[in-house]
Formats: structure tokens, C-alpha cells, sequence
């Protein structure tokens, strides 16, 4: 539950204009770029390099004149009352010197007229979290990742992968230092309805003055290596190549369905694993974005299992945003 809020404060304005991106041969929508923003974004932090690089960067979002960072820091539960405010005193000065390198970061980026709102929250990390997000409305959460994985990580997850797991909002995850805009961005699609949401949400993260992205989708062959040994090579080629020529129209038709977005689309298609795939795809394209979606199925395989977008979130260059499909809603312990 919340434990405690301080006055939100708001910086002088200093607004900034990046470089235009350079065009290249592409499919170009016929919308003209809108340049849309984030609403309010909520930062959580566990006071280690990683958060504070995830802070940094929700400073650095397009975000929308009078938008507020809601920034929070989650205790567990006390032994006892003092423990706990003393506990809370010390988490509420880390906070307000955190808001205030926070300010000057929004400050450089040219986010004008952004509040930062910090919180001290006690329960359970990814649950208080989900719980700020929904409850202050805001439109995305941006946690870091640590380099060390403990034992009850790898079995149960991360704080950032349970936060993608378990949240209806989308998830931003943060992976290394920022140093400007969002201008590389990769959208990794399923040609499903999920992907409608990932590709607006990426329009709202990127440099504004950026119109071009590059979509990729992984296929799969169905029993390959059987068809391999049973067919001869001619006839293995062209079954092949049927899978190959299906998943490229199918992303040419979804990539139709996004010309309200106004951007370019670059499109790649890849057979094989989609794990692997978009990790590669990252590193060919020097991506500093990773966009994609998730479907909202949860429980044990799932937790054991992990997702196509957990494993990427483990192993990627770069930083990645997670968006669940609109209609997901999970009751949180």
C-alpha cells in the first residue's frame, strides 16, 4: 500500500530539437509523422546504477507538457513501526535528491513542464508497482535491469520480468545508460492484434523527429528437418519458400494496417527461433530499441517456461519495451 507522496515539482522548460533522421528506400505510410507523446510514466527504483539509469531514461521519453514522473521506491514490510519509519525517512531523502537529478535530465531533454511525484510504497516490488501504475493512470513503467541474477531469480524472475509477466500496462526495461532520444528503434511482431498496440506505442517513445522503423517477424517451419530427409531438394526448397513467401505478405499486410501511424516500415523476415531472431536483427540493425508485444497468458508453465519476450528482455543489446493487447486485465495477489 502507499505509505507516503511528496509535492510533486515542476522544472523551467528548455525545449530541444534532435537532428532529423536520414530517409531511406522503404514503405512509407501516407500519414504524415504526428510526433504523438507519453502521458504520465512511472519510474520505479531500488537505488542501485541500473534504476537510476532507468530514471534517467523515463526523463529522457517524449513526454507531454505537464506530464508527471511518477517515481517510486517499494520497502517490505517492517518488523516494527520504528524500523519502518526510519526505514521510509531514509528511502524519502533518496527519492528527493533522485527527483532532482531526475529534473535536471527532463530539464536537457526539453520536457517542459514535467512534475516528478515521489512515493514510498511497502509490499511486495512488482505488486505496489502495478498497483501505482493503474492507480495514477499512467501510460507506461520503466524499471532497469541488474547484471546479477540470484538463484530465486532465475526460478521465479526478476522484479522487471515479473513486472512484464503480471502488468496490464506497458513495461519499459532498461538495459544500459541513456545518452539521447530513442532513434534505432526495432518493432518485433506476431501478425496478431497485439501488434497494433506495440507499433503506436513505439511511435510515442522514439524521437519525435524519427519517421522511419524497422519491422521484423520470425517464422516457422513446420517439421523442417523431417522434410528434409523426405523430400528432394528441389521440392525441400520450395516448401520452404512457401513458409518464407506466406509470413512476408502476411507482415507487408500488417504493416498495411498501420498507415494511421505515419511512419516508414522496413521490413525483415526471419526463419527460426524468435528468440534468437530478434536478438540477432537487434544487433544487425545497431538497435537501441526493442519494441514488442505479449499475449496475456500467465500462470505456472508460463512463470517456469518464460516468454519469447522474457528471454529477449534476458539477452538483448538494447532496451526493451513490452506491450500486453489492450484487453489484458490480471488480479494481483
Amino acid at each position: 500500500m502507499r505509505r507516503s507522496n511528496a509535492t510533486p515539482t515542476t522544472p523551467p522548460s528548455s525545449p530541444a530539437q534532435a537532428e532529423p533522421a536520414p530517409q531511406r528506400d522503404g514503405r512509407t505510410t501516407s500519414t504524415p509523422r504526428r510526433g504523438a507523446r507519453l502521458g504520465d510514466v512511472l519510474a520505479a527504483t531500488d537505488f542501485s546504477p541500473g534504476a537510476l539509469a532507468a530514471i534517467e531514461r523515463a526523463a529522457r521519453l517524449p513526454l507531454s507538457a505537464g506530464s508527471t514522473l511518477h517515481l517510486v521506491h517499494v520497502l517490505p514490510a517492517p518488523a516494527s513501526a520504528a524500523e519502518g519509519e526510519s526505514a521510509e525517512q531514509a528511502a524519502r531523502r533518496s527519492l528527493d535528491e533522485i527527483a532532482a537529478r531526475a529534473l535536471d535530465v527532463a530539464r536537457g531533454a526539453g520536457n517542459a513542464g514535467l512534475q516528478v511525484a515521489p512515493s514510498v510504497l511497502v509490499g511486495r516490488e512488482f505488486v505496489e508497482i502495478i498497483r501505482h501504475a493503474r492507480s495514477r493512470g499512467a501510460e507506461l513503467i520503466v524499471l532497469g535491469r541488474h547484471g546479477e541474477r540470484s538463484i530465486l531469480d532465475l526460478l521465479l524472475g526478476s522484479t522487471a520480468e515479473l513486472t512484464v509477466r503480471h502488468a496490464d500496462t506497458p513495461v519499459l526495461v532498461v538495459q544500459r545508460p541513456s545518452v539521447g532520444a530513442y532513434r534505432r528503434p526495432l518493432l518485433a511482431v506476431e501478425l496478431s492484434d497485439v501488434a497494433l498496440r506495440s507499433a503506436a506505442l513505439a511511435t510515442k517513445v522514439i524521437d519525435p523527429e524519427v519517421s522511419r522503423i524497422r519491422a521484423i517477424h520470425a517464422y516457422h517451419v513446420p517439421f523442417e528437418d523431417r522434410m528434409a530427409l523426405a523430400l528432394p531438394s528441389i521440392e525441400f526448397a520450395a516448401y520452404k519458400a512457401r513458409y518464407h513467401d506466406d509470413a512476408r505478405a502476411g507482415l507487408r499486410r500488417l504493416l498495411d494496417s498501420f498507415d494511421g501511424l505515419g511512419v516508414t516500415w522496413e521490413s525483415s523476415v526471419r526463419r527460426g527461433d524468435a528468440r534468437r531472431a530478434i536478438v540477432r536483427e537487434a544487433g544487425r540493425w545497431k538497435a537501441d530499441l526493442i519494441i514488442m508485444g505479449t499475449h496475456g497468458r500467465s500462470g505456472i508453465s508460463r512463470a517456469l517456461l518464460g516468454s519469447v519476450a522474457e528471454s529477449v528482455m534476458r539477452s538483448a543489446p538494447c532496451d526493451v519495451l513490452v506491450a500486453r493487447p489492450s484487453t489484458f486485465v490480471l488480479e494481483l495477489p
